[in-house]
């Protein structure tokens, strides 16, 4: 996957973030289909049916099928837009923000070096708890705590 974005404004603080968050997991980009069925057979599911079997014996709940059919379906919805080349312009956002005035900047922020990405995946992802999980903020504030750790 090649991402290209003709601003550069702000792409080094982008960057640093998404080497930090890439340390959390590891994967591998397949584009050949028979190796990536080959690949997911021995990676996803053997291993779910073998945790689902563990769970059978021991009189868990068996789960991770289940799990593994939803994330094969994700990744195949977005293998489209992984595996093909992308090509950002925002000129017009650009020219856009040189047309105006200081006073409206202060109100108007269309600068993206001016944005804190830290600041804006924690406040990001704390609205997606909140509005998509529907977590309450006693939940939010063990989450912040548990990630501070």
């Amino acid at each position: 996957m090649k991402i290209v974005c003709l601003s550069f404004l702000s792409l080094y603080a982008f960057r640093q973030w998404m080497m930090l968050m890439s340390r959390c997991f590891s994967y591998i980009i397949i584009p050949w289909k028979p190796l990536h069925y080959a690949a997911s057979l021995l990676l996803h599911q053997i291993p779910a049916y073998i945790l689902d079997l563990i769970a059978l014996v021991t009189g868990q709940k068996r789960m991770y099928i289940k799990a593994y059919a939803k994330i094969t379906k994700i990744i195949y919805m977005m293998s489209w837009f992984g595996l093909k080349h992308w090509t950002f312009a925002n000129r017009n956002v650009t020219e856009l923000d040189e047309l105006l005035t200081e006073r409206e900047k202060k109100y108007l922020q269309f600068n993206i070096s001016t944005i804190n990405w830290m600041e804006y995946f924690r406040s990001y992802l704390s609205g997606i708890r909140k509005f998509v999980f529907k977590d309450t903020e006693k939940e939010l504030q063990a989450r912040k705590t548990f990630y501070r750790r």
